[in-house]
């Protein structure tokens, strides 16, 4: 399977909640990272088993899919955070996600994922989140 294609069924499957189509995408030794919290979720069993384990419920999503025309799919997803609006860009062995988080506490985030393919599998991510902020007034006269 092409890259791009994989990196689109993946993101589509953690919010179908599909754990057995996130698995079969997952290289067997993929490394997903959390730098902002320290952790390193090695192996696809452990990963699909900590994002099954997550203790508050699946928030709603909408996916937009991104693959030149877009489509929105509603449904709940597995991620600890949730996938509202997300969008899939890259190439070659890299793979930007990127889309907003709405955990079930009502907090929101914008998220950002790395994916780095091998052989057309996910071999590792690298997850950011950060919290929406208010612009500063001083920017006003520069922004959209």
């Amino acid at each position: 399977m092409e890259n791009s294609a994989t990196a689109k069924r993946y993101a589509t499957s953690l919010t179908e909640r599909d754990p057995e189509a996130t698995a079969r995408l997952l290289h067997p030794d993929v490394e997903v990272h959390y730098p902002q919290s320290g952790e390193v979720f090695r192996g696809k069993d452990n990963y699909i088993a900590m994002l099954s384990n997550h203790p508050s419920g699946l928030p709603e999503a909408s996916f937009p899919v991104v693959s030149g025309e877009k489509a929105s799919v509603h449904v709940a997803s597995p991620l600890p955070f949730g996938m509202p609006i997300v969008t899939v860009a890259g190439s070659g062995n890299l793979f930007v996600v990127e889309g907003t988080a709405n955990y079930a506490d009502g907090n929101s985030y914008n998220i950002a994922v790395i994916l780095n393919m091998d052989n057309g599998l996910v071999a590792r991510e690298t997850w950011y989140w950060g919290s929406p902020f208010p612009a500063p007034e001083w920017r006003e006269p520069f922004a959209e």
